[in-house]
């Protein structure tokens, strides 16, 4: 992934761990246009899925449907403007991310019943403020109306709308719901960034850490004393009641551990369990966390410098 794509897989891999109800979450979408079987012609947004077996481009019509489950997508202003320092680019950009969802998914039936839409939105929020590149949007706008949910975001505003006579009313009445968040996004990239590696089992969705990257990232949003942070995470199955190595972290690559973060899942209560962890120096230079034996599915992120 690279410029505003890295942006956008980096929040969407912590939207989707931390938002165990959501199902899919889709990249920047593109006004789409359908002209059915009598010549009547409709536009949607399309999320690109891939190229199909006949080797045709893949577009899903990101408009309400139930066999999409719970997702999420993108729409970024056009034009987006690069700054170029000594080949390395920034930018900012305003974004919008739509959500359509079903509120049994989310707080349970018949729970949802007496559930409200800013709850909805602060449980979003949360997620939102906590992501990298997102946590620093200084202000959101908020949109529950289908005609601001679904229409098409340009640096000029709202222009002319999707097609909603394909969004009937019940697809924004309960137990389905839609919410749209708008902002700005600073990010800061270099030329030769390294791809960020997002590989998140389904069966492990809600149980990663706020950050997920198996590969070494540049720590984007903050720096330690002017030095550069980095980050990573390790993937640990089952807790062995000892110290587990984290493989390639040691004191020669290692100058200043900033913070760490763990999530596991406690096997006695069956309880996600979240917050920081103590690094252990294996005598040889090596560091690990001691992981008990009633923790499974772990993950540890740890945030240093060079």
């Amino acid at each position: 992934m690279a410029l505003v794509d890295d942006a956008i897989s980096t929040v969407n891999a912590t939207l989707l761990a931390n938002l165990t109800w959501l199902d899919g979450a889709y990249g920047k979408i593109q006004r789409m246009r359908h002209v059915d079987a009598k010549g009547k012609e409709t536009t949607f947004p399309g999320a690109y899925t891939g190229t199909s077996a006949n080797g045709t481009n893949d577009y899903i019509n990101v408009l309400p449907d139930q066999k999409l489950g719970n997702y999420c997508y993108w729409e970024v202003s056009d034009p987006v403007e690069y700054d170029n320092i000594n080949r390395n680019f920034s930018t900012s950009f305003n974004f919008k991310i739509s959500f359509w969802f079903d509120w049994r998914d989310i707080f349970g039936d018949p729970a949802y019943k007496a559930a409200s839409i800013e709850q909805v939105k602060l449980i979003i929020l949360n997620v939102l403020a906590a992501a990298q590149y997102t946590r620093q949007v200084e202000a959101y706008k908020v949109y529950e109306d289908a005609n601001s949910i679904f229409q098409n975001f340009t640096n000029q505003g709202y222009i002319s709308s999707y097609d909603h006579k394909q969004i009937k009313g019940q697809f924004l009445m309960k137990p389905y719901g839609g919410l749209a968040f708008s902002g700005v996004i600073q990010s800061f990239m270099g030329c030769t960034y390294q791809d960020v590696v997002v590989d998140i089992p389904q069966s492990l969705i809600g149980r990663l850490p706020m950050n997920y990257s198996n590969s070494e990232q540049l720590y984007l949003t903050e720096q330690w004393y002017g030095e550069n942070i980095y980050w990573r995470t390790w993937a640990l199955s089952s807790g062995a009641d000892d110290v587990e190595l984290l493989t390639g972290l040691t004191d020669s690559l290692v100058n200043v551990i900033v913070k760490t973060e763990y999530r596991a899942v406690n096997t006695v209560n069956n309880a996600r369990e979240t917050g920081s962890v103590q690094l252990v120096d294996d005598g040889s230079g090596n560091f690990g966390v001691f992981t008990p034996d009633f923790w499974t599915n772990i993950f540890v992120t740890v945030y240093y410098t060079k």
